[in-house]
């Protein structure tokens, strides 16, 4: 299955984005502090991703998204929800 990446824009950061094409229901993966959507390598090489379609997406300030625009408000649980 082949995965696209793209960047989504928003006022916080710009976010890298993978997400497969499958035709399932969407499953959304988020990573944890310190990582990047890189960790879903497997699921998205996996027959998973044929079936659903897989979206990961990296945090603001983690693998290739940008940084947080107001670091003291965009780093909070509730900038980051």
């Amino acid at each position: 299955m082949a995965v696209a990446e793209h960047t989504i824009r928003t006022p916080q950061a710009d976010l890298r984005v993978s997400e497969s094409a499958g035709p399932g229901m969407p499953i959304v993966m988020i990573h944890g502090s310190g990582a990047s959507r890189a960790v879903f390598a497997r699921q998205f090489d996996s027959p998973l991703a044929d079936a659903h379609r897989l979206v990961a997406f990296d945090l603001p300030g983690h693998g290739q998204s940008s940084d947080a625009a107001d670091p003291m408000a965009d780093y909070t649980l509730t900038g980051l929800a």
